[in-house]
Parts: structure tokens; sequence; C-alpha cells
């Protein structure tokens, strides 16, 4: 017997969501805003109690590693770590739509209802 047990690990490729989370195993797992980009390819290396996730080409050390989860048992979880988040953007500078559809009444006239109103 070798000294130091062998580890089964399952390889899985999977793209990366708008909200950085990569599906797996009916679970969704976070990614760094940061390093991925949207439907971008991962490699996910799963054994019994953990999940690992990679980019399938190095960054400029070498290094493919994004991210170390716990694997979770049951279903439809999301493990997220919230720093994973910081660069996504917050929608905080979307447009958003006008106070009243109505126009303004026109000098002198009584405000009367529009056709939207």
């Amino acid at each position: 017997m070798p000294a130091t047990p062998y580890v089964v690990t399952q390889r899985h490729l999977r793209h990366v969501g708008k909200d950085c989370l990569v599906a797996f195993d009916v679970n969704l797992y976070s990614v760094p805003a940061r390093k991925v980009r949207p439907r971008q390819l991962v490699e996910i290396r799963a054994t019994k109690s953990q999940v690992s996730l990679h980019s399938t080409v190095p960054d400029t050390g070498g290094q493919t590693l994004l991210a170390v989860h716990p694997r979770v048992v049951g279903r439809s979880a999301r493990i997220v770590d919230e720093t994973h988040w910081d660069g996504l953007p917050t929608g905080a500078g979307a447009a958003s739509p006008p106070a009243t559809l109505c126009p303004p009444p026109a000098a002198g006239r009584q405000p009367d209802r529009c056709r939207l109103c």
C-alpha cells in the first residue's frame, strides 16, 4: 500500500455565468469576478470534500487556481465567497424610468389627463 492515499478527482468543464457562478452537481460555486469573464470556460476539479475551480489558461504567474470551496452534499445550494463579487456592476448607474409619463401642461392651462394616465 502507498504511504499516501490516492485521491479520486472528478474533472469537468463549465462556463462562468454573468453573476460569476459556476454550476456543478446541481449547485453553484463562485469565482472571482476580476479574474474571469462571463461564458469563460473553467475546469472543475472535485473531490469527495472540496471543489476547486481553475482557469483553462494560466495567468502571467503561471497559476490556474481561481477558487476552492467545500463540496456541498445537497442540491440547489449557492456557495459564494462575497469577495468574489468585487468588480461586478452594481446596477446603481442604470437609467431609471421617468417619474411621470404625462407631458407637462401648457402655460396658463389646467392640467388635464393625458391618454397615458
